[in-house]
């Protein structure tokens, strides 16, 4: 595939077995052909045009010798962008080694992208300076898809006495058989991190 404003065709597809075809209806007569699906390296919102070179074969083994297709005509490759909450969290409760988040339900008239929302992923990390701290989920929280509703979580867990925390909510989306999708962007963190105080 090559993209309508560059020079350099990229990411080829290799497809070896003869025996991956379906059948196609053209204007004229039914077919049989091979189906690739490219799941990569596609940007959203730029145009492509594909072709299908033949690289020749003898006894098994392929051949230095390819034979260049026609290039197809350009596509406009479309994506809905994922959902995102524009709000963030917040904080409204905090002690010794628990504290209480609540953000609102994802609302595709307010918010980044579109919906529905499969379920909600929360995350904490330590605020420290000294090192790079990972993020760590703590709940998953399914989703009423109910526009105006709150969500509140109590983290009781993976705290550390006297250390700040920040907290992220990442919106899954799900696809149109209600199955939720491997892909998400990283959702809001909290304004400000909480320090999870403890008298020790």
């Amino acid at each position: 595939m090559k993209q309508m404003n560059g020079d350099i065709w990229l990411n080829p597809v290799n497809v070896t077995d003869p025996d991956i075809v379906t059948d196609i209806q053209t204007d004229r007569s039914l077919k049989k052909a091979h189906v690739v699906s490219i799941t990569s390296g596609l940007v959203p919102d730029v145009e492509y045009t594909f072709r299908v070179d033949i690289v020749a074969s003898e006894y098994d083994k392929l051949l230095k010798r390819t034979i260049p297709g026609e290039p197809s005509e350009a596509i406009l490759y479309k994506c809905d962008k994922l959902p995102s909450l524009l709000t963030a969290p917040q904080a409204v409760f905090s002690s010794c080694n628990n504290l209480t988040v609540t953000w609102k339900e994802f609302d595709a008239s307010k918010d980044e992208g579109g919906g529905p929302v499969s379920h909600y992923l929360v995350f904490i990390k330590a605020n420290i300076t000294d090192f790079v701290s990972a993020w760590t989920p703590i709940y998953t929280v399914y989703s009423q898809n109910r526009v105006g509703l709150s969500y509140t979580v109590n983290i009781t867990t993976g705290l550390i006495p006297n250390l700040a925390y920040n907290v992220r909510v990442d919106s899954v989306p799900q696809d149109t058989n209600n199955e939720p999708l491997n892909k998400y962007m990283d959702g809001r963190e909290l304004r400000d991190p909480v320090l999870n105080q403890c008298d020790c």
